[in-house]
C-alpha cells in the first residue's frame, strides 16, 4: 500500500484481525499507521513485536520503533519531551546494537544525524564504531567522535578516538595527514609535553613529511626540548637543503645552545642561499669576529 489512507488502514486491521501472529502484516499496519500520523496507536500495535520479534525482523521492529519514538518525540514541548529522551536514546542504541552491517547501521546513522541530540549522537557513533567491519567506515566514525569529543572541549579523549583511527587507518595505509591532525588535537589540551610524548613516534612514521616535521618542531618548543627541536630542524634541513627558515631556525638554536662549530658551517651554506636578507648577512658576520 503505497498511499495509506483510512480504508486501507481498516482493511490491514481486518486482516490482522484474522491472523494476528502474522509479523509482516503487522509490521505493514505499524507503517501505514505511522505515515499517516497515527504514533501512538502504531506504537501499540508494533508492542507484541517488541522484543519478540524473529531475528529476521528484529532489525526492521527497532528502526520502526525507534522512527515512532523520534515522532512522539518531536511531537512534545519542554518537559514532555525532556521526559521522552531517555526512550529515544534507548530507542537509538536498541537500533544500533540490532544492526547487522554497514547498510543497517548506515541508516541508523542517518537517523541519528536528523534526530539525536549531540549528546546522543556521540553515544550511537562511539557504539557503532567496533559493529562496523569495514575499516574506512570505522575510521571515518572515529574521526567524527573525536570532533564531538572536541566540540564538548575534551580535547584529551578527542586525541584518543585519532589514536585508534591512526592504529586502524595503519593497517591499509599510512596517513601523515591523520597523524597530524592527532598531535594537533594532543596540543589542544594546552599540554605541549602531552603531545610530544607521541611525536617522535609518528615522525618516525612519516619520516618525509614536511608538514609533520614543522609540527613536532613546534611542540617541541613549547615543551622546552631544544635537543628534539634541534633533531627535528636537522632532517628538515636534510628534506629541504635550501630552506631558508630551516636553515636560520637551526643556526640560531645552535648558536643559543653555544654550538658554534656547527653554526658557522651552517651559516657558511646560508652564505651561498639565494636572497638573503642585509640583517641575516650582519648577523652572520658577527659569528666570525
Amino acid at each position: 500500500i503505497s498511499k495509506p489512507d483510512a480504508l486501507s488502514i481498516a482493511y490491514l486491521k481486518l486482516l490482522l484481525t484474522s491472523d494476528p501472529e502474522n509479523a509482516d502484516l503487522r509490521l505493514t499496519l505499524v507503517q501505514q499507521l505511522r505515515a499517516t500520523g497515527q504514533t501512538k496507536l502504531a506504537l501499540r500495535m508494533l508492542e507484541p513485536l517488541i522484543n519478540h520479534s524473529s531475528p529476521a525482523l528484529a532489525y526492521r521492529v527497532a528502526t520502526e520503533h525507534l522512527q515512532l519514538t523520534a515522532q512522539l518525540y518531536f511531537a512534545q514541548e519542554g518537559r514532555a519531551r525532556t521526559f521522552l529522551k531517555k526512550d529515544l536514546t534507548s530507542a537509538f542504541s536498541d537500533a544500533t546494537q540490532i544492526s547487522r552491517g554497514l547498510p543497517e547501521l548506515n541508516q541508523v546513522y542517518g537517523f541519528s544525524k536528523k534526530w539525536a541530540e549531540p549528546d546522543q549522537q556521540l553515544s550511537i557513533v562511539e557504539k557503532m564504531i567496533p559493529l562496523t567491519p569495514d575499516l574506512e567506515q570505522r575510521v571515518s566514525w572515529m574521526i567524527e567522535a573525536s570532533d564531538m569529543r572536541l566540540a564538548q572541549n575534551k580535547p584529551q579523549e578527542a586525541a584518543e578516538w585519532l589514536v585508534k583511527a591512526y592504529e586502524v587507518t595503519a593497517l591499509y595505509k599510512k596517513d601523515p595527514t591523520l597523524a597530524h591532525r592527532l598531535l594537533r588535537t594532543m596540543l589542544a589540551t594546552g599540554e605541549p609535553s602531552y603531545a610530544l610524548q607521541k611525536t617522535p613516534y609518528y615522525v618516525g612514521r612519516h619520516p618525509r613529511s614536511r608538514n609533520l616535521l614543522d609540527l613536532a618542531i613546534s611542540i617541541s618548543r613549547q615543551a622546552g626540548r631544544s635537543d628534539l627541536s634541534e633533531q627535528w630542524l636537522l632532517r628538515a634541513t636534510e628534506l629541504a637543503p635550501d630552506d631558508v627558515y630551516y636553515n636560520r631556525a637551526l643556526m640560531d638554536l645552535q648558536l643559543a645552545n653555544g654550538k658554534l662549530k656547527p653554526a658557522a658551517v651552517l651559516a657558511d651554506k646560508r652564505l651561498r642561499l639565494p636572497n638573503l636578507s642585509l640583517e641575516e648577512r650582519m648577523k652572520i658576520a658577527r659569528l666570525y669576529e
